[in-house]
């Protein structure tokens, strides 16, 4: 009889890859799930929190992203880039919530939600106080965006992404990440520049 146990991984051997993980996933191994989900659910949280600014809804898009991943996992065609793909996962599902929470204003049915942090409440607490003022005129500047331009905003200016992986992650071509980065730029400048 062959056991399904996997030793837990001891303290001072390499951690490993996605890759090898991913594949251990596909064979139904729940501690390579498990193993992935540890590893990259820090960065999927910090990626939605900063973009939807509400943690009840970051916490649905973490939950939204890995059940989602997990079952479309075969359809991964390069498990090395587990991570990058979860990422654009990430960013397509905050999308969508924008997208639906713009319509919701639109039509009078927002309400504020009990977890909502803004930037300013996201920063470090050593910040000084005119760099929390700066994050509050941010935060006003982002509610103003559309919701493709404040993802590329975020993912450009506060996640430190390169073009290129704002547009990979933004599914779009480089010359319109830039765009839309660009116009974020004006509104955020303007706002800051008037105060």
């Amino acid at each position: 009889m062959t056991s399904a146990f996997v030793p837990i991984q001891r303290l001072g051997e390499p951690a490993p890859e996605d890759e090898f993980l991913v594949a251990r996933a596909l064979d139904g191994d729940l501690w390579a799930e498990e193993a992935l989900y540890r590893r990259h659910v820090a960065t999927v949280l910090s990626l939605a929190r900063r973009m939807l600014r509400n943690d009840a809804d970051a916490e649905d898009v973490v939950q939204d992203v890995f059940v989602s991943a997990f079952d479309e996992l075969s359809d991964l065609r390069q498990p090395a880039r587990f991570a990058p793909w979860l990422r654009r996962m990430t960013v397509h599902r905050v999308y969508k919530r924008l997208r639906r929470q713009r319509l919701r204003r639109l039509l009078g049915l927002d309400r504020t939600f009990e977890g909502y942090a803004p930037l300013v409440a996201q920063a470090n607490q050593a910040a000084g106080q005119e760099a929390h003022a700066d994050l509050t005129i941010i935060d006003d500047a982002l509610d103003r965006l559309g919701p493709a331009e404040r993802i590329a905003w975020i993912l450009r200016r506060l996640h430190g992404h390169s073009l290129v992986e704002v547009a990979e992650l933004a599914d779009c071509s480089l010359a319109t990440a830039k765009r839309r980065i660009a116009r974020a730029d004006t509104v955020v400048k303007t706002l800051l520049e008037a105060t």
